[in-house]
């Protein structure tokens, strides 16, 4: 009988280790949560009443400031990003998404503030993102808000601001001239440039 209870609490204590260790297993194999997400500081942004914009992928940022100058960055923490170059720009300077990312704070004093019907900005804005052609050489329009970034078939790149309905201006861009203005006819499909240029909107 002695033996017996032996050998039955000998079974129960394996059994116990095996499950313990089937648990510590199961638990070491389960995936940990993704910690790569990026906060996303992409957006219309206003300074003074003036638009700025931000294009993101991943963690690299395109910044373009009220005047159109243009600078690169990268995010730096779950709520800061610091500029890389640009011309206009301070290398180096920092910034801080604060307010429940309604704001920016950067390092100089500036602050930036979200997109939340500012007086003397139209709304909706109309898209004129997209591929266009030139002469059968592709270019494109990326848009934020009234903010562009335009790139010609050789690839200059330009900021620009929207100043109409229909309308749009080079701000700054080598390969450029500043101050260039297009307007988009054609029910959407065509942009009509004061040089005398056309671009036409990409079939499918």
């Amino acid at each position: 009988m002695k033996t017996e209870m032996k050998r039955r609490d000998a079974i129960k204590t394996v059994i116990a280790a095996t499950g313990g260790l089937l648990a510590a297993k199961s638990m070491a194999s389960e995936p940990e949560p993704a910690s790569d997400a990026v906060t996303s500081f992409a957006g219309t942004w206003y300074y003074e009443g003036q638009p700025c914009a931000i294009f993101q992928q991943g963690p690299i940022l395109l910044v373009v400031q009220e005047g159109g100058a243009l600078a690169t960055a990268h995010v730096t923490g779950a709520d800061t990003f610091v500029i890389w170059s640009g011309s206009g720009w301070d290398s180096g300077l920092e910034a801080q998404l604060t307010n429940r990312g309604t704001t920016i704070n950067w390092a100089d004093g500036s602050v930036w503030t979200k997109t939340a019907n500012q007086p003397g900005v139209s709304s909706p804005v109309t898209s004129f993102a997209g591929t266009w052609y030139y002469e059968g050489q592709p270019c494109a329009i990326f848009q934020q808000g009234a903010i562009l970034l335009v790139v010609q078939e050789g690839g200059a790149l330009a900021t620009a601001h929207v100043t109409g309905a229909d309308s749009f201006v080079i701000w700054s861009g080598s390969g450029w001239d500043s101050g260039l203005e297009a307007q988009l006819t054609n029910r959407g499909t065509t942009i009509n440039w004061a040089d005398g240029s056309v671009w036409t909107k990409a079939a499918n």
